[in-house]
């Protein structure tokens, strides 16, 4: 366990990925494992730490905030695969987190195959993951990239979805109606998005190494009715909560489908972790399915 500071530089599981490091391009940044990113997609709310040089870069392990954890979950899953990496990214944004596996693996396991699957509901984000895929050698076509929203819902149904302000703002999110507006973003607006849900993305699935969840706020009801499907084959699983109803909640669902928790951090709060004293915006449990690794 590591004992309180400001940096993981130390972190033997962050010292099993050799740091990346060469050239980016002008307009992009770049994190540890050499995810080319376009600067276009990054808000100044966003957390990933990014470097924006234009010749020879050495970058640094990511700071210590809130998704330290979830970088944590992700590269212990890339350890423990054998055969094949199998992730789910859902609520991906423009898919940093599919990104950086692929990245991560090519450091570690540059001859391990692959397959990821990213699901984003809002349409600018959703074409910029595609987009991040290309700018990193990543085949779309080779992956699962799916433009819907996760929830709880017997899923291909269309619900409503507050967008807006993509350039600034990723906690896009279902709403109750059409009228919906988000509080200090008078450019929001709503559209109909199609729905999928766990059981539907997971048919077929046998082998998932990580499963990482970030649906503001629709995650209650979406592990409730597929909590049953991930037992049967995800190994790891991160969520990011967005209330303290779910915080309390999720606990209580996964103990009784015999997962264990390496960590549990509640939104909106300051928590004293192994890593010191960090301030969660976003909620941080990160789940083993024991079942799996017998």
């Amino acid at each position: 366990m590591l004992t309180a500071c400001c940096s993981v530089t130390n972190d033997p599981l962050f010292r099993e990925f050799s740091s990346w490091s060469g050239p980016i391009p002008a307009g992009f940044g770049a994190d540890f494992v050499g995810q080319m990113i376009d600067l276009e997609f990054q808000s100044r709310n966003h957390t990933v730490q990014l470097e924006r040089l234009g010749h020879s870069y050495y970058p640094a392990y990511p700071r210590v905030n809130e998704e330290i954890f979830e970088w944590r979950h992700l590269l212990s899953s890339i350890l423990d695969a054998e055969e094949r990496f199998v992730m789910f990214e859902l609520g991906a944004g423009y898919g940093y987190w599919s990104v950086a596996a692929a990245c991560a693996l090519r450091i570690k396991k540059p001859t391990l195959s692959f397959a990821l699957t990213a699901v984003e509901a809002e349409p600018t984000h959703f074409q910029w993951m595609v987009r991040n895929f290309i700018n990193n050698g990543l085949s779309p076509e080779k992956h699962r990239l799916i433009q819907a929203a996760v929830c709880g819902n017997n899923g291909g149904e269309e619900i409503i979805f507050v967008a807006g302000n993509p350039h600034e703002w990723y906690g896009q999110a279902i709403v109750g109606h059409a009228d919906y507006r988000q509080p200090g973003m008078p450019e929001s607006y709503t559209l109909q998005v199609p729905t999928i849900n766990l059981e539907n993305l997971l048919t077929g699935i046998e082998w998932v190494d990580y499963l990482d969840m970030d649906i503001q706020g629709a995650e209650l009801p979406a592990i409730e009715a597929g909590i049953a499907a991930m037992t049967r084959c995800v190994r790891r699983a991160f969520i990011a909560t967005h209330s303290a109803v779910i915080d309390q909640a999720l606990p209580e669902i996964f103990y009784d489908f015999g997962w264990d928790a390496t960590c549990l951090y509640p939104c909106q709060t300051t928590s004293v972790t192994p890593l010191g004293e960090i301030a969660f915006d976003d909620g941080v449990q990160c789940w083993v399915n024991p079942t799996l690794f017998s």
